[in-house]
């Protein structure tokens, strides 16, 4: 599950799938590029702002709010998306922003710790959209560091079908889970520390058994000695529990 591109390849951007889960420092090209900008939004590991500008402009044509540009002229992108900001509550983008995360927390969460809830996840969304995912590859043309052509296959989301660009990106990183393409589902790790909760790939080729409870040894140290001391405090407890037990016998 290992992102990242063949040498020379030109990746165009930023495309939809590219501002749907936030900005990164690499574009979405593959199958392992999506699940890995989906674990770092899923982490709190983006930038948000491309993510929440295509919300903005989303909820404004909703409401058919339109920013005023003097005498028509034509501006750069980032200047329209501080006068669509004027327009739509700030309040709304963060929800939408906030449920995204929600969701892609629950189907990696899922994916790591019991695919039986993946599978009810991704059937909720079949009743809810269907069976289509609003995912596709088209071939392109495109030029590598040596001057050749190739033909790339880039992974693109379908802005016109149902459901939204995130809701589409998220059944198709589910689907891939759940069938465990690539070991993508495998490879998928999730830190058991209640305060941590972190998302990662799980390194391999390693001297021992490969980690997936813990994003770190600090954590699995730290989540072995709270229940380890935590063991310990229900042993003496039972301990005293029985040696009150005891006394009571004795005393009759």
């Amino acid at each position: 599950m290992k992102a990242g591109r063949r040498p020379g390849e030109i990746r165009e951007s930023p495309t939809a799938i590219d501002k749907a889960f936030g900005k990164s420092e690499r574009p979405v090209y593959d199958d392992a590029d999506l699940i890995q900008r989906v674990i770092e939004f899923a982490n709190g590991e983006t930038d948000r702002r491309p993510a929440a500008d295509s919300y903005r402009f989303a909820l404004a044509m909703d409401l058919d709010l339109f920013p005023d540009v003097e005498d028509g002229r034509i501006i750069n992108e980032a200047k329209y998306n501080a006068l669509v900001a004027k327009l739509v509550p700030e309040e709304e983008v963060n929800s939408l922003l906030a449920r995204d995360k929600l969701n892609a927390v629950r189907v990696l969460r899922a994916a790591a710790t019991d695919h039986k809830q993946l599978i009810e996840w991704i059937n909720s969304w079949r009743a809810r959209y269907g069976d289509s995912i609003g995912m596709g590859r088209r071939p392109k043309i495109g030029a590598t560091a040596r001057s050749s052509l190739q033909i790339t296959w880039p992974l693109e989301l379908d802005s016109s079908a149902p459901g939204g660009d995130v809701p589409n990106a998220l059944a198709y990183v589910a689907a891939l889970m759940l069938s465990d393409l690539n070991n993508c589902r495998t490879n998928l790790g999730y830190c058991r520390l209640p305060e941590c909760g972190r998302f990662f790939v799980v390194e391999r080729g390693k001297p021992g058994k490969p980690r997936r409870d813990y994003c770190s040894t600090a954590h699995m140290k730290a989540a072995h000695e709270r229940n380890s001391a935590r063991r310990h405090q229900v042993s003496r407890e039972r301990k005293k529990a029985e040696a009150a037990k005891g006394g009571r016998r004795r005393s009759k």
